[in-house]
């Protein structure tokens, strides 16, 4: 079902975890409510320098909020608008029918970070 990038974002993810002293944090969803994700973000002035991520979800959003990781950490705070569903879908090598819900939860906790 899931092709072996999915898999591998999903049974070793990058980034897990809460940064103690992030400068931007975001959220979609909301913990006990289903799916949510939270991004932490590291900046050395404007330039993403860390980043990590805690979640509930399917495997999808497991594997959406590594990737989401691995994709914004060395842009600038400008080039995080680059950083789209399709772009997390695509970088994740596609995904099933019905399960583009993870790259939205992630890039909606993105979004919430920089706004």
């Amino acid at each position: 079902m899931y092709n072996a990038i999915v898999l591998r974002h999903f049974q070793n993810p990058r980034g897990v975890g809460r940064i103690e002293d992030a400068d931007l944090v975001g959220q979609s969803g909301a913990p006990g409510q289903g799916y949510w994700l939270t991004v932490y973000i590291k900046l050395d002035g404007d330039r993403v320098v860390d980043a990590g991520f805690n979640t509930y979800g399917c495997p999808v959003v497991i594997a959406s909020g590594s990737m989401l990781v691995e994709t914004i950490i060395g842009r600038t705070l400008g080039e995080l608008g680059e950083v789209t569903e399709a772009l997390i879908t695509e970088r994740l090598g596609g995904l099933p029918i019905g399960k583009e819900h993870g790259p939205r939860i992630a890039v909606q906790a993105l979004r919430d970070a920089v706004a």
